[in-house]
């Protein structure tokens, strides 16, 4: 395994024991992805994190959407910041933009706790009035398929330089392009959203030949709110052939790992993680000048985010059928 990629695989195992240690047990799907979101930032130890979750806990209600199940997610992001305090008043201010333009959700506290870091005061009017448009075009095309869940991937999109007729276009091309490979559902839509994000080399004959290749290797990955991850390394430069064995290899790691065993994690989402840790080997830090890291940045973004909406919404639908 490449060093650089064995140090990710090592950190992200760190990273997941610290949080449990922090912030909580948790959902462990949720706890994997926040520790993918720590894997760059060197700043970021349990201190800090427990900082966070004291500042959620004084600044937000028992019943806030910034403290439902996405609760260690919005941690993370504090603690992320460096300043949590300045982040949770920066992301409530922004939360409350929002609303006006999106229904009150979890999925929306999340995007403005994320936005709230990236976009100026000056500006958020006109994201969110931008991404609100996306949103309506979206729900259009997809009526079914689109709801709270897109919120981010539209707030994300609306920071695009490219016109929304390019961006709905090159979705919806993908979109058609894929459904035949991929079932029709939101894990699909998911997909077409990151690969607009992940910029100019994405494109649905790579994604098709990474799950391909993946499969030829006897690794079955999934097809729902895993598809995304996909999408990030299809924007990447690197070759199909080296991506397939990188997955192969961070997927052999971690099956060795606490929490991947007979009562863990599935292998799919094992997959997926072993997927994201070599996204994020390939995603370089963002640059001002560099277009393609930043589209990188941002589509590692959108993914994990498509990895926590789905983990939300499922465990929305486990406590609606115990009721």
């Amino acid at each position: 395994m490449r060093e650089s990629l064995q140090k990710k695989c090592d950190q992200f195992v760190q990273n997941q024991e610290m949080l449990k240690r922090s912030v909580g047990s948790g959902d462990l799907r949720m706890r994997s992805v926040c520790a993918m979101m720590l894997l760059n930032a060197d700043l970021v130890d349990e201190s800090m994190l427990s900082e966070a979750k004291q500042v959620l806990k004084e600044e937000t209600g028992l019943f806030s959407n910034f403290r439902g199940f996405g609760k260690m997610a919005c941690i993370t992001m504090l603690a992320l910041s460096g300043h949590p305090e300045t982040a949770m008043m920066k992301g409530k201010e922004t939360y409350e933009i929002l609303k006006s333009d999106f229904p009150r959700s979890e999925y929306l506290a999340l995007s403005a706790l994320s936005l709230g870091s990236k976009v100026p005061d000056w500006q958020m009017d006109d994201v969110a009035s931008r991404a609100r448009q996306l949103y309506k075009r979206m729900k259009k095309e997809h009526p079914f398929l689109t709801s709270s869940g897109d919120t981010g991937f539209c707030l994300l999109l609306a920071l695009s330089d490219e016109a929304d007729d390019v961006l709905i276009d090159r979705m919806e091309g993908f979109y058609k392009e894929l459904k035949g490979k991929f079932p029709s559902g939101n894990g699909l839509q998911s997909l077409t959203h990151t690969m607009v994000l992940a910029g100019q080399n994405a494109s649905g004959g790579r994604v098709v030949a990474l799950y391909e290749g993946l499969r030829e290797r006897g690794l079955k990955y999934g097809k729902s709110y895993e598809l995304p991850m996909l999408g990030v390394l299809a924007g990447t430069e690197a070759s199909i052939e080296s991506l397939v064995g990188e997955i192969t290899e961070a997927d052999r790691f971690l099956a060795d790992q606490k929490g991947y065993g007979v009562w863990g994690l599935g292998k799919k989402s094992r997959l997926m993680h072993a997927a994201m840790l070599v996204a994020l080997d390939h995603t370089k830090e963002s640059d001002a000048m560099d277009t393609a890291a930043l589209s990188g940045t941002i589509a590692m973004m959108a993914a994990e985010q498509a990895a926590m909406c789905a983990i939300i919404a499922s465990n929305a639908a486990a406590a609606s059928s115990c009721n």
